[in-house]
């Protein structure tokens, strides 16, 4: 092209641009403001991918401090749960290799127990106060004692510890019960300090509802003799005072725990105390026990009622959900009245007390003493006199004047009571033997016919001597005898090989056939409740003058009746045949009758009266000395408070060992028997047992031992099973309202209630159950003269008003079903990272009846993390 057409070319551009190309449809310029704008929204959108990232990075961050926290709080419970065991077992009696004891051996909310926090709270002037809280690393010390109440928010933030008030809520159900403590050594992962809060409360101070049911069971007062937990009137619980429990409630409750009749007979309580109340672990057969969910529900959140959850308890006892609590106390004043009400009664069974908190699944204490070993079944067969020597001269206050006689004749005496036998236990202790008080028969009438013609002719006088059997056993009399003593001097004897006497039967001796005929005894003689023995003789008389002859007494014999015992003759009962006593001389020819009374046991008097002709039947003769019942069982102890009836004293080869020489003068009961009200005797019941799952037959924690496998009546030592110590459902009297130990038989509120009262204000915890008997209300069956009739008495109607049997016998009816001590806890755990951080709260069920030693194992039953109330 030329130069010239360039340039026409070049104007015709000038003068006519070029139209603009298009991009997309869209002018060149267009695109570049699109970019533009592409740029601003990919940088926009990097924007928020960057600020999601760091969100991200920030929520993962959280949530990695979020368990982070979660696992230091859970390591928190842990630490806390195992200091709290350690401390529970350091409890458990124990001995040092020495011998020494370790530990006290009873569980009361006191500075020994420091750990153990009060079940209820208690009201002074308008303020309440919680007797102990629970301390369990010793930083409470000189708060833990009558600590003011507050109400504390659900999360209230740690402030001063040197308030005198409660500055934690352990259990959740807003008023405060404890106080914040720090947890040593032990920090967050952000250096943190880590607080924790506790209560543990005993529950051996509730009314358990698997074992218990109510006061007669068999559908008769006389089965309350304290012989089964089942005797607890659990049925208290299934109702208010003022509308008594009904039988459909009764039914209700023996269907819940017996799978409601399918192939189990609810109603077989027997079944159903050896197979659940014993099997504590694993229940045989079909049976159906409340079990932990229930346990968990009760201990919510102390009184609240967690109205999500429904247990099958709670569907028996309506009463658990009645007028409760579902949220947390939020103000003093009225709601935390209302609170009070619910958590304490004063005595008049307030219609809003809570059962909830007085009712448990789980408790059990264990058959051990203060050292920490097994208790001593005084029933058991192979319980010998030296193996209850040991024990009483170990549990007697060893200041006790003459407490290796006292011992030594417990220990046979024990023996004689409850053994099936009436031969007599002797026992060597030292260079002394002490010998059983056994059932035995007594002198109870003489009668003699002095001749007119001849007296000095032994046979021409007549004789009679009877026995009488007070005791409701037969007694044979092979080992016994009878001699004719003038003074030291035997001058004949009697034996009586191959006879017996019936229980409560008379036995006539006579010196001939013609004194029988005399008397009117012949036919006693038939039938061998007498005998005819010349060497019975009285009396002997001598010619003084031959005209008119003449003959006068010149020997009167005293009679003494002896038992062979091994190859000794103890004593057992004598009678003197005073001059002032018999008319030997001014009625000659005359037959005559002298008698002890036979009734209210003055039998033991060794001194006669004139009589009628009663021989071999009640003479009638009336009885107005002291009554000391002398029964003898011959069955094993139905509770091991009847042990205070056993005699503690008895027979021996001195003549002035027998009974009735030892009561003559009429001395006080604490003579003859042990007097619980003594300090110097409580320590026995520390050691001496009935209960004992040992020797029970049953294998009580499923570990298939301790069954009679050979079917011979007893086990073996390769069926025992050594480990079977519990004892399932008793209530521990240093830890229970005043309305639990209202449940026990034969209990009665006001008793109850002077009993915590007398606990919680003046003895400061029971060391022994026997203590009991120093309230003086629990003498209540004493306190009428009259005797006492009917049961609780096991020897009813014995002439014997007043006695130490009367005075004790609530005690012995409930000995079986009470403790001094326990071994299942429930343990109220709050947690929090810092003053002011995360917490967590739990509840721990805890069980340290396999712990022996301080490096005992304690069970944990349960460990339920506590949700929030809603």
């Amino acid at each position: 092209m030329s130069s010239e057409s360039q340039i026409a070319s070049h104007e015709r551009r000038a003068i006519h641009p070029p139209k603009q190309s298009f991009c997309g449809g869209r002018a060149s310029d267009e695109c570049a403001g699109s970019a533009l704008i592409l740029t601003v929204v990919l940088t926009s959108l990097l924007a928020i991918v960057g600020v999601l990232f760091l969100m991200l990075s920030r929520v993962n961050k959280i949530a990695t401090s979020s368990i982070s926290e979660n696992k230091e709080l859970n390591f928190a419970v842990d630490t806390v749960v195992a200091k709290i065991s350690q401390e529970l077992a350091l409890d458990v009696p124990r001995t040092d290799p020495n011998g020494q004891r370790l530990q006290e051996y009873y569980d009361y909310p006191d500075q020994f127990n420091p750990w153990l926090a009060s079940l209820e709270p208690y009201r002074s002037d308008n303020n309440y106060y919680w007797r102990q809280i629970s301390d369990v690393t010793g930083y409470l010390t000189g708060y833990a004692r009558d600590v003011q109440i507050d109400v504390l928010a659900e999360y209230s933030p740690i402030t001063d510890f040197n308030q005198p008030i409660t500055t934690a809520d352990a259990d959740g159900d807003g008023v405060g019960d404890s106080k914040w403590f720090m947890l040593d050594d032990i920090t967050s992962s952000k250096g943190k300090s880590i607080y924790a809060a506790v209560r543990i409360v005993d529950n051996g101070a509730m009314l358990n509802v698997n074992t218990a049911f109510k006061f007669d069971p068999g559908g008769s007062l006389e089965m309350n003799d304290g012989s089964s937990q089942m005797q607890i009137n659990l049925m208290a619980l299934a109702s208010r005072p003022d509308s008594p429990p009904t039988q459909a409630e009764e039914t209700d409750l023996l269907q819940a725990r017996a799978n409601y009749g399918v192939d189990v007979d609810y109603w077989d309580l027997n079944k159903y105390e050896q197979n659940v109340v014993w099997r504590y672990n694993t229940p045989n057969g079909n049976y159906t026990p409340f079990d932990i969910s229930d346990e968990l529900e009760l201990r919510y959140r102390f009184l609240l009622n967690n109205t999500a959850i429904d247990t099958r308890v709670e569907n028996w006892g309506d009463e658990f959900r009645r007028n409760t609590l579902s949220t947390p106390v939020k103000s003093s004043g009225g709601s935390l009245d209302a609170w009070f009400q619910r958590a304490y009664d004063n005595g008049s069974v307030d219609p809003n007390y809570a059962y909830r908190h007085i009712a448990t699944t789980y408790n059990i204490d264990r058959i051990i003493n203060p050292d920490g070993l097994k208790m001593l079944n005084v029933n058991a067969e192979g319980t010998s006199a030296q193996d209850l020597y040991d024990v009483l001269m170990t549990s007697i206050d060893p200041n006790w004047a003459s407490s290796n006689e006292l011992a030594a004749q417990l220990a046979v005496n024990i023996i004689d009571f409850r053994d099936d036998d009436v031969d007599v236990t002797a026992f060597n202790a030292g260079p002394v033997t002490y010998y059983g008080f056994e059932a035995q028969p007594f002198i109870s009438e003489i009668a003699f016919k002095i001749s007119e013609a001849n007296p000095d002719a032994s046979t021409n006088n007549y004789f009679a001597v009877e026995f009488y059997n007070p005791f409701n056993v037969d007694i044979p009399l092979g080992d016994f005898r009878l001699e004719c003593r003038n003074g030291d001097v035997v001058v004949s004897s009697v034996s009586f090989a191959g006879y017996a006497m019936a229980a409560n039967s008379r036995f006539v001796i006579t010196n001939n056939n013609a004194a029988s005929v005399e008397f009117g005894v012949t036919n006693l003689m038939s039938i061998g409740q007498g005998k005819e023995d010349g060497n019975l003789q009285l009396a002997k008389y001598v010619l003084v003058s031959s005209d008119p002859p003449t003959y006068t007494l010149s020997e009167r014999y005293d009679v003494y009746l002896l038992r062979t015992v091994e190859t000794a003759g103890i004593y057992l009962d004598k009678q003197q045949t005073e001059d002032d006593w018999f008319a030997w001389d001014s009625a000659k020819g005359k037959s005559q009758f002298y008698g002890r009374a036979e009734y209210n046991w003055n039998i033991i008097y060794q001194n006669l009266e004139p009589a009628g002709n009663t021989l071999g039947t009640a003479n009638g003769i009336n009885a107005t000395r002291k009554n000391y019942n002398l029964e003898n069982s011959v069955v094993r102890f139905v509770t091991v408070g009847d042990v205070a009836k056993v005699l503690t004293v008895g027979p021996s080869t001195d003549v002035n060992d027998m009974i009735g020489v030892q009561v003559a003068s009429e001395p006080s009961e604490d003579s003859v028997r042990l007097d619980l009200l003594n300090p110097a005797f409580a320590g026995i019941f520390q050691y001496l047992t009935v209960f004992d799952p040992v020797n029970d037959f049953i294998d009580n924690d499923g570990d298939s031992r301790g069954i009679d496998q050979d079917d011979n009546g007893r086990l073996d030592n390769y069926e025992i099973d050594f480990d079977e110590l519990k004892v399932p459902g008793r209530i521990n009297i240093n830890t229970a309202p005043w309305f639990v130990i209202a449940q026990l038989p034969w209990m009665q509120p006001a008793i109850a209630q002077a009993i915590v009262a007398y606990r919680d204000t003046v003895k400061g915890g029971f060391r022994s159950i026997s203590e009991l008997v120093q309230v003086a209300e629990m003498g209540y069956f004493a306190l009428d003269p009259a005797d006492l009739t009917t049961f609780p008495d096991l020897t009813p109607d014995d002439g014997a008003g007043e006695d130490f049997e009367e005075r004790d016998i609530i005690f012995s009816r409930i000995s079986n079903l009470i403790t001094v001590r326990s071994d299942v806890f429930t343990a109220y755990i709050l947690v929090r990272i810092g003053v002011d951080g995360p917490q967590k709260r739990v509840i721990a069920i805890l069980d340290r009846s396999n712990a022996y030693s301080s490096n005992g194992k304690v069970r944990i039953v349960a460990l339920q993390p506590v949700p929030d109330p809603r």
